[in-house]
């Protein structure tokens, strides 16, 4: 402290006063007799009264100086605490923002981490769409360097028909709506074709006094080509729904005419008759072939394995693979004798004429294909079977640009292509290769870029089958029945057909138009029933729904179904099928199986 506190001030004059008697009390005495007793006493009382001031006059300062000191000391304590407390607030202070600042670098650091690996490209741009900076991802679907990037605008990497589009959501975007989803193409390409993205992009955002608003680019790419490809295969099961249809009443056409022309041979003798019929059973012939080609391609086709000289199949194709090869493309054959293969004949034509069409498209309209059938050289064989004469090769060469060697592995795949867009489904050389395993065979690509491409095909023989399928047809034809038969087909034409080859064949008819009639007559008449043919698709009850019904009520008929194509009969669980159009001997011979 700087001073004590102030003393009453009579207090002092009385001090003083007091002190001032003592003084003069002690200088008598010391003068005056020191046995006078009243001078003693006068001085010993005034002695004592001053010291009692004094004490007095002590108490009171000390107590003073305490309260005041007190008091001092509570204000120099709460200015003490005032400090430290200052202090340790900004040293808090300090701390903390030294640890928000820790958190925040370490949260732009996750973020930057983030933004580099992240699986959509990601620009950060101003108000007026100028890009700041990029990801790594959206410098690999753009193709462009981030340096190329800054102030460039982030729309130029769209295709031109969808810029304006964007630009114009971009400048309209508000609260409203808080993000702005839009698809669009990338104004690049990449090996598989066009790039397509899924382009995002917020409302504006300030960030340490800066605008901003981020884009994100998501590539759909590959979900865009599935859904085309998708939408392809839906187009061509909708005609081939179509083909289907047309190919079975085109097969009831063929039924009728080819069935009686057989019938009219039998009965005529003119030589120039005989030519003519010969025609008409050419021309039926030719339309049969079509038909299966639209069943295959329809995939109503029913497989029936058989034995058959891959030689003559190619032969009989030639005419037709010329019509289908573009431009100046020569188709050469050469045709050596070998073992019959267990194949169906429509799924070996679709074999063949794939790997002709695959061949001539790579050639552009120019050069020459080249179709061997011939025993397998014991040397060239599929690994795993070294048994020389077993195997028939089937080869297609051409003399195209060449298949490079990283693609080998992926030509079989499916939908996988080479072509330009539009100009491929990616399916004819994974058909090829479905059928060709499903016979039991394998095929093998040789090519080089610049020197063409050889497609190998390798069939197993079946030499030990043609002997047997030989003589399960002579007993087959050794074995006629005779009998009550119900045909039942909506198609006048080949009702009347069958009825006659049954009727010449000794066989009691009974006709029905619908499946309804023939349920009506089995019902009267079933007992006197040997067989039921029946066709499969019909208007009205069908031929698997007659079956049915037929089955529920008890009857064991033996049932044949005919139809141009088997559709939803291509699993039949009883029965034998006879696909149309069918000669008279076709139908006798089935008749006669499913009876024997």
């Amino acid at each position: 402290f700087d001073a004590p506190p102030p003393v009453d001030s009579a207090l002092l004059d009385r001090l003083a006063a007091y002190r001032g008697a003592l003084d003069a009390f002690r200088a008598e005495l010391a003068a005056a007799d020191h046995d006078d007793v009243i001078l003693r006493m006068r001085f010993s009382e005034a002695e004592q009264a001053a010291t009692t001031l004094e004490n007095t006059i002590r108490d009171h300062v000390s107590a003073s100086m305490r309260a005041e000191q007190r008091a001092y000391m509570i204000e120099l304590v709460g200015w003490g605490l005032l400090l430290l407390l200052s202090v340790s607030a900004a040293v808090w202070g300090r701390r903390a923002l030294g640890s928000s600042e820790h958190r925040t670098m370490q949260t732009e650091q996750r973020l930057s981490q983030l933004r580099s690996v992240a699986p959509v490209g990601i620009a950060e741009c101003g108000a007026d769409g100028a890009v700041r900076a990029v990801n790594a991802e959206w410098m690999r679907l753009t193709h462009r360097t981030e340096a190329e990037w800054i102030g460039d605008l982030w729309w130029n990497t769209l295709g031109e028909a969808y810029r304006q589009r964007a630009r114009s959501l971009w400048r309209s975007a508000d609260g409203a709506q808080p993000v702005t989803v839009m698809e669009a193409r990338l104004d690049i390409s990449d090996d598989e074709g066009e790039v397509w993205v899924l382009v995002r992009f917020g409302v504006e955002d300030t960030i340490d006094g800066t605008r901003t608003r981020a884009v994100t680019l998501t590539d759909i790419s590959q979900q865009r080509r599935i859904e085309e490809q998708l939408q392809h295969a839906q187009r061509l099961e909708a005609v081939g729904r179509l083909a289907g249809g047309a190919a079975h009443d085109f097969n009831n056409l063929l039924t009728s005419i080819g069935g009686f022309a057989t019938l009219v041979r039998e009965q005529v003798t003119d030589p120039e008759a005989v030519r003519d019929l010969d025609e008409i059973e050419r021309a039926v012939a030719r339309g049969q072939a079509l038909t299966r080609q639209l069943l295959t391609f329809s995939r109503r086709n029913r497989a029936e394995p058989g034995l058959i000289d891959t030689g003559d199949v190619v032969k009989d194709l030639r005419r037709m693979l010329e019509r289908l090869v573009t431009g100046h493309v020569v188709i050469e054959t050469s045709v050596s004798a070998t073992p019959p293969v267990l194949a169906d004949h429509t799924q070996l034509e679709q074999v063949i004429t794939n790997l002709v069409i695959n061949a001539s498209d790579a050639m552009n309209g120019q050069g020459r294909i080249r179709i061997a059938v011939e025993r397998a050289d014991p040397s060239a064989l599929p690994a795993g079977d070294d048994t020389a004469g077993r195997w028939v090769l089937l080869s297609v060469s051409d003399t195209g640009p060449g298949i490079p060697p990283e693609l080998h592995d992926r030509i079989f795949e499916p939908f996988f292509t080479t072509k330009e867009r539009g100009k491929g489904t990616g399916l004819g050389l994974s058909t090829v290769w479905g059928i060709v395993r499903q016979i039991g065979g394998t095929i093998e690509v040789e090519s080089e870029p610049g020197h063409g491409a050889t497609f190998r095909v390798y069939l197993p023989a079946a030499d030990g089958v043609a002997e047997k399928r030989t003589r399960q047809a002579a007993e087959l034809t050794r074995a006629a029945f005779t009998g009550t038969a119900l045909v039942v087909d909506d198609e006048d034409a080949v009702r009347r057909l069958t009825v006659r080859i049954l009727e010449l064949r000794g066989w009691t008819v009974i006709e029905a138009a619908s499946g309804e009639e023939a349920l009506r007559i089995m019902r009267e008449r079933g007992s006197c029933v040997d067989v039921l043919i029946t066709d499969v698709m019909m208007r009205g009850m069908n031929g698997l729904e007659l079956v049915d019904r037929l089955r529920e009520g008890g009857s064991d008929v033996p049932v044949l179904f005919v139809s141009g194509y088997a559709g939803e009969g291509s699993d039949l669980a009883e029965g034998e099928y006879l696909e149309k159009p069918f000669s008279p001997p076709a139908l006798l011979q089935a008749v006669d199986a499913i009876l024997s």
